[in-house]
């Protein structure tokens, strides 16, 4: 189910994080930034943005070059992402701030009953209500304040999955891009931006 997920977040095989893999079986670290659109970041060519960080975990991890989110809004591109299937066939599933329905297997359960350990941090599954539909937990797993909490649970032996995602659109949440730093003669506004936004939307000053 893995290889299906209609999104293009990057996916990190994570095998030199902290906590050892059991048998072969690799480690899974995969993180999606809210809003965070291509090609903006240095591994995919943008000449303006610099994200060290984020680049080196691509090179170090797993890249899929030729993959589209299957829904332009948070919980159905995220519920897609989880079940490995399209919106419309997820009923509730496909609208913001509705529900996904538990008879839709999701991954991070799928793994867990494997004997991996599952867990997310920040923004999972959402925004909705994921207990009317039947969950317990958010769909992308048990809730951790960060990824260093989640991996004191994991014990030796047990490969792990953990879902990171970012709550706002692009990385200045997290220090790697100033406004400050950006002008209207340095950014490159996309084709596939709609005409009523102009420069002066995408750098204020």
């Amino acid at each position: 189910m893995l290889n299906k997920l209609p999104f293009p977040g990057l996916l990190l095989l994570a095998g030199a994080l902290a906590a050892p893999a059991a048998e072969t079986r690799p480690n899974i670290l995969y993180c999606l930034a809210d809003d965070w659109s291509w090609p903006h970041a240095g591994v995919y060519g943008d000449q303006v943005i610099r994200t060290p960080t984020f680049d080196r975990v691509a090179r170090e991890g797993m890249r899929f070059n030729y993959c589209f989110s299957a829904a332009s809004s948070c919980t159905p591109s995220r519920a897609a992402m989880l079940t490995g299937q399209y919106p419309h066939r997820l009923e509730e599933g496909s609208c913001l701030w509705g529900f996904l329905p538990k008879k839709f297997p999701v991954y991070p359960d799928l793994l867990e009953k494997a004997g991996y350990v599952v867990g997310c941090t920040r923004k999972g599954w959402g925004p909705g209500d994921f207990r009317a539909g039947g969950f317990t937990r958010n769909p992308a797993g048990p809730a951790f304040k960060d990824l260093a909490a989640f991996l004191k649970t994991v014990p030796d032996g047990k490969p792990f999955c953990f879902w990171f995602g970012s709550a706002t659109a692009g990385a200045a949440q997290f220090g790697f891009i100033s406004w400050k730093s950006f002008s209207q003669a340095t950014v490159r506004a996309s084709p596939m931006l709609v005409d009523l936004l102009n420069s002066a939307g995408i750098c204020p000053q």
